[in-house]
């Protein structure tokens, strides 16, 4: 069973984001196809993106572009898309407009590619991983909205991480090739590894999880305090298998997944100063 308004609106935006990262993008290439705007190209992409993942998410949930901060001083190189709920952030920026978001209320992180070789790959995804381990140290917060009823571990439940995607046009290597473990910097921990990469030309990669002797699609790189094994799913006969897969992983998590409070006195330095009472 489906519903065919959904269905039709959805498959509207698959159509739409498909030729906004394709066809249309070709007006940023000279008649050589060298690329003759890469700044224009980059934000045209990302705008593609973010207009196909309004449709995914809650309204609670706002897309933007920055910076990811912890109350260590700690903080993320800037990422192409921040989805965040927009009810509790604070709106921190500074004088040029770089916004900076405080890891509590981060929902997930993205970046957003052309084609990828492996070298290139690697550098986003170790990226994205350290961005997404600024929540690791997250004792005692205070919570917003947490579904799971499993007893909060810090950071070790799915639903309280950050959840982290790539989107990109092509990956030129094999994905059969792929070692995620060889291209993987030694200190990134399982849990802040990608939890998707959607190639628009090639397919969706995520992980398997086998529950109750089946095996699932699971795009949690750690999970039941296992390290998964990736799961490649191709773009199948429709030509959009890997779309609807991502979508409904996406939508799915922003069911579930925590916020937490940005606790104020955490984030900066201060003193009571001279306390004065009435007598």
């Amino acid at each position: 069973m489906s519903n065919h308004i959904f269905d039709a609106l959805l498959n509207e935006k698959i159509e739409f984001f498909k030729s906004s990262f394709t066809k249309t993008s070709e007006i940023y290439f000279n008649e050589k196809k060298k690329l003759i705007s890469p700044l224009e190209y980059g934000i045209h992409k990302e705008y593609a993106c973010k207009e196909f993942l309004k449709f995914l998410i809650p309204s609670k949930y706002h897309l933007g572009e920055g910076f990811i901060i912890n109350a260590n001083e700690e903080y993320s190189t800037q990422c192409d898309i921040v989805i965040y709920d927009s009810t509790n952030t604070p709106l921190i920026e500074s004088g040029n407009k770089q916004r900076f978001f405080p890891m509590e209320t981060v929902f997930a992180i993205g970046e957003v590619k052309s084609s990828l070789s492996k070298s290139q790959l690697k550098a986003a995804i170790n990226k994205l991983a350290k961005a997404k381990s600024l929540r690791r140290d997250n004792s005692n917060p205070g919570i917003i909205s947490r579904k799971t009823e499993d007893k909060f571990d810090n950071y070790n439940h799915p639903f309280d991480q950050i959840f982290s995607f790539i989107i990109c046009q092509k990956l030129n290597f094999k994905v059969s090739n792929l070692d995620f473990d060889e291209i993987y910097d030694k200190d990134i921990l399982d849990q802040d590894k990608h939890n998707m990469i959607l190639s628009i030309e090639d397919g969706l990669l995520l992980y398997k999880h086998t529950i109750n002797g089946k095996d699932k699609i699971w795009p949690f790189p750690f999970s039941q305090n296992k390290k998964l094994k990736n799961r490649y799913i191709g773009k199948g006969k429709n030509g959009k298998n890997h779309f609807l897969n991502f979508a409904e992983h996406l939508f799915n998590f922003s069911q579930f997944a925590t916020t937490f409070h940005p606790t104020f006195s955490k984030y900066t330095i201060h003193s009571e100063g001279n306390i004065l009472d009435e007598s």
